[in-house]
């Protein structure tokens, strides 16, 4: 089977009283906008910041790979990227990084995605809304093409529609879209805007495969039952390995409102049967979207031997 671990790799630290507090391992090192912007930051400052990110998840494959089959890298890794001059990020130094990186995971056989946030929205009826949408995920695309990662949905580049009826603002946009980043691009169904059937009439217009996220179903489901939505995501990824993504509800609230049931809970209790069986039979990558990330995947292979 193989599990998708999600950006962080944590481990507990303990207080005296005996309570533990989680620690990222892959915590990159950040900038404040206002701070750069008021000339805080050096080039030197910034770059080697980004080379000390880049390593630290070069680290730290191996311990990754042994409990997860596939990664989701954050997309933080190189903060302001969108605001620093290119050569900052686009140069010698961190382009062997990445190749490293991507040498790294393919000798581990870790398959690598993203998941760019929530403001990136190439559906947007604003335009800079959308050019800035763009350039993030264009950014994305060219770093996978340094590391070396296949140019397919293997190694997604995963989005949501972002707003309510606008597939076709999406399509167009698309289109625009370089042919490497089309070729890797993903999109999800979310819990208010866009469900499974929606995003299958973007697949039949782009042939952009869907990743289907059941906790999403269940506040979404677009008429179809889980089992059919699951197929129905299953059938867009045209040979690729699709990836998913499951998560629950925090245990108690699982019959509160919107906002709590949303909520991530710490561990995965259950998996939804359809997801369940194919993970067993290693026909998808399920990622594991808990609190407690690594520790969430080691509880649930210690219980499900």
């Amino acid at each position: 089977m193989s599990i998708g671990l999600v950006c962080h790799y944590v481990e507990k630290k303990f207080k005296k009283n005996g309570t533990f507090e989680l620690t990222n391992l892959l915590s990159p090192k950040t900038f404040q906008l206002g701070r750069y912007r008021a000339g805080f930051y050096d080039r030197k400052t910034i770059v080697e910041a980004y080379k000390s990110n880049i390593q630290n998840v070069i680290n730290h494959v191996e311990k990754i790979a042994s409990i997860a089959g596939c990664f989701r890298l954050s997309s933080d890794l190189i903060p302001l990227h969108d605001i620093v001059p290119r050569d900052y990020w686009d140069n010698d130094e961190l382009k062997e990084l990445y190749k490293k990186f991507g040498q790294k995971c393919a000798s581990h056989n870790l398959r690598v995605v993203t998941h760019p946030g929530q403001f990136c929205v190439i559906s947007s009826e604003t335009d800079s809304t959308v050019e800035s949408s763009i350039r993030e995920l264009e950014y994305h695309s060219w770093m996978f093409d340094q590391a070396g990662f296949e140019a397919s949905p293997l190694n997604a580049i995963n989005i949501h529609l972002g707003k309510k009826d606008s597939s076709d603002r999406f399509c167009d946009v698309y289109n625009r879209l370089s042919k490497n980043l089309k070729q890797r691009l993903t999109i999800e169904n979310c819990e208010s805007v866009a469900s499974v059937t929606d995003l299958k009439k973007i697949h039949d217009k782009t042939g952009i495969p869907v990743v289907f996220d059941s906790h999403h179903h269940t506040f979404k489901d677009g008429g179809l039952s889980l089992e059919a939505a699951f197929d129905v995501s299953l059938k867009t990824w045209n040979g690729i390995k699709p990836l998913q993504h499951v998560s629950n509800s925090e245990p108690g609230k699982e019959a509160g409102n919107f906002m709590d049931r949303r909520k991530h809970s710490e561990l995965i209790l259950k998996i939804p049967e359809p997801q369940l069986e194919a993970l067993q039979k290693n026909q998808i990558d399920l990622e594991f979207e808990a609190k407690h990330k690594n520790l969430a995947i080691e509880h649930w292979l210690s219980n499900n031997k």
